[in-house]
């Protein structure tokens, strides 16, 4: 038996995050376009292909344990280091080939995804600082002693939500 099942899979588990870090790409520029529209599409895109993607993985460690079993090979541990001397040259360079385009695009999601954190926060950060420059405080509209209280004191002291509502 040859690895080229689990070849297939790895084709198929790099293609997933290659269209997942297109994704991590449109969320960006959705991020810096306040599009909240476009922005929930991508997220929803992005949950089909990572379910997709745990499919492949899991079709991928299958391949591996069946391919080692037939091998003689123990089944735990599966990794693509462990199947290399059980596998001809051509697979060898294939497995190879495609182990480190998957970490490549593993990487480049990670840094991906950090900036996008990173854009979300900042959004949040303007639209808090944005809240606060519109709802007036107590002391910004007018002093009085602390010992005093009046009814207007207290209708600013409220929150801008009625809770009781």
């Amino acid at each position: 038996m040859s690895a080229k099942m689990v070849i297939q899979e790895l084709a198929e588990l790099l293609k997933l995050h290659q269209e997942l870090n297109k994704q991590a790409s449109l969320k960006v520029e959705a991020v810096k376009a306040n599009d909240v529209s476009t922005l929930g599409q991508i997220i929803k895109e992005e949950a089909r292909l990572i379910r997709a993607a745990q499919q492949a993985d899991a079709k991928r460690v299958k391949e591996a344990r069946a391919f080692m079993i037939e091998k003689g090979e123990g089944e735990e541990d599966v990794t693509i280091a462990s199947m290399l001397p059980l596998v001809s040259h051509d697979e060898t360079v294939v497995l190879k080939k495609l182990q480190r385009a998957l970490l490549k695009e593993v990487d480049q999601l990670k840094e991906q995804n950090e900036q996008n954190r990173e854009l979300l926060e900042e959004s949040l950060r303007f639209v808090n600082l944005s809240l606060d420059l519109m709802v007036p405080q107590a002391e910004d509209v007018h002093y009085t002693q602390p010992h005093q209280k009046n009814e207007q004191t207290e209708l600013f002291s409220r929150s801008v939500f009625d809770s009781k509502a």
